[in-house]
């Protein structure tokens, strides 16, 4: 908490945008040579309502989230994204 201001407020207070509008086109990305090059999704903060697998880009103005296969992202109550591997 900062003064009034909660950080687990934040998302809640952003404007949510439809899925259309919230994701950038797909974009290739390199995972590496187990890998390879990959048509990867692009996604916002908002769009973390429940865990996504890997691989996709989560991309905002002020940072880039890069989830490579066999991981997950989530958003947790603090708003911050949590990455896991998969078993």
């Amino acid at each position: 908490t900062v003064g009034n201001l909660r950080f687990a407020d934040l998302a809640v207070t952003s404007p949510r945008v439809s899925d259309a509008a919230s994701r950038s086109a797909p974009r290739q990305a390199f995972f590496g040579p187990r890998h390879g090059l990959l048509q990867t999704p692009v996604f916002r903060r908002s769009d973390m309502t429940r865990p996504h697998s890997g691989p996709l880009i989560v991309e905002e103005p002020d940072t880039t989230v890069v989830v490579p296969p066999g991981w997950s992202i989530s958003q947790d109550a603090y708003g911050s994204l949590v990455l896991a591997r998969l078993s």
